[in-house]
């Protein structure tokens, strides 16, 4: 089972994929957004859930601080549900605070 982690900002998407097992991801590309026309984004989602047989779409859901959902957050919650019709696949909104930071600590432990 394969799943797709996209981070979804304003001018690029991110896109990450698990391998076969969904234990590791790396990053497979970089999608430059269509502002005029974002279903030209959501085909090539589409495409890539297609061509790697992807079941779940991960997209990082930006969170303020104190839980609250800002501006950023209904942008992620709109895309998710625009892509889960639009693709037919699962999507999962992935709280995105404090994943720096948890990063740093791992990578830091690893020296």
């Amino acid at each position: 089972m394969r799943t797709l982690g996209l981070d979804v900002g304003t001018k690029t998407i991110g896109v990450a994929l698990s391998d076969a097992f969904g234990w590791t991801a790396q990053g497979l590309s970089t999608i430059k957004r269509h502002e005029s026309d974002m279903e030209l984004d959501f085909r090539a989602i589409a495409a890539l859930v297609k061509e790697h047989e992807v079941q779940t779409v991960v997209i990082g859901y930006p969170k303020n601080m104190n839980g609250t959902i800002g501006e950023s957050g209904q942008r992620s919650e709109t895309f998710a549900q625009t892509l889960k019709e639009y693709a037919s696949v699962e999507t999962i909104l992935w709280d995105e605070r404090l994943t720096t930071a948890a990063a740093n600590v791992y990578l830091l432990m690893q020296m």
